[in-house]
């Protein structure tokens, strides 16, 4: 059995989609305002021409948003529900501060999508390179740098992490759920 951590927005929960619906709510359509070459930027503000007052209304909608109903990656449900039957799964996200509904909201999704033991597993930090796991997956290469350089494997195993995500191209380890979970075999010596 591995212990196995993952990221939730961006690896679980579709944070961009969420983003989109709160831009197209607040300032209207923006499909037709994307800034071409910056498609894999890593903020979502970034791939758009707007204005600093369209970014202020975007963030302030955001920060009294629930994350309660953001869609899921395309495999990530049905994945980890397979995957917390055979391994150790926790989740790891940083808390939306100053938002006093994203804690609540996102432990509902959880609960809902995964079920209760998997709410209680969610655990909430800006230090994701603290936790040990024998497979860390972050969609940020920030995040999965910091943790190779502070990680503390558990005894006698060797810690992977895995990159995933579309916005990562090329240096991505893992584009879909499917590539993941077989990376995740790897590690699980089958």
């Amino acid at each position: 059995m591995l212990r196995l951590i993952f990221d939730v927005d961006g690896v679980i929960c579709n944070f961009e989609e969420h983003w989109r619906v709160l831009a197209e709510n607040t300032i209207g359509r923006i499909d037709d305002r994307q800034r071409p070459g910056h498609e894999r930027d890593w903020y979502v503000e970034e791939r758009y021409d707007l204005t600093p007052e369209e970014v202020t209304v975007i963030t302030k909608a955001l920060y009294t948003s629930s994350p309660e109903f953001m869609p899921a990656i395309e495999g990530a449900i049905v994945n980890l529900r397979w995957l917390m039957r055979k391994h150790d799964v926790f989740f790891a996200t940083t808390s939306l501060v100053p938002n006093p509904l994203w804690e609540y909201g996102r432990r509902r999704w959880f609960a809902r999508e995964l079920g209760s033991e998997a709410a209680r597993r969610l655990i909430f930090t800006r230090y994701k390179y603290v936790l040990a796991a024998d497979v860390f997956v972050d969609d940020k290469p920030q995040h999965i740098q910091e943790w190779r350089e502070h990680r503390y494997p558990l005894v006698g195993r060797h810690a992977r992490s895995i990159l995933f995500g579309e916005i990562n191209g090329d240096q991505a380890d893992a584009t879909t759920w499917e590539q993941m979970v077989w990376m995740i075999g790897l590690v699980d010596g089958q």
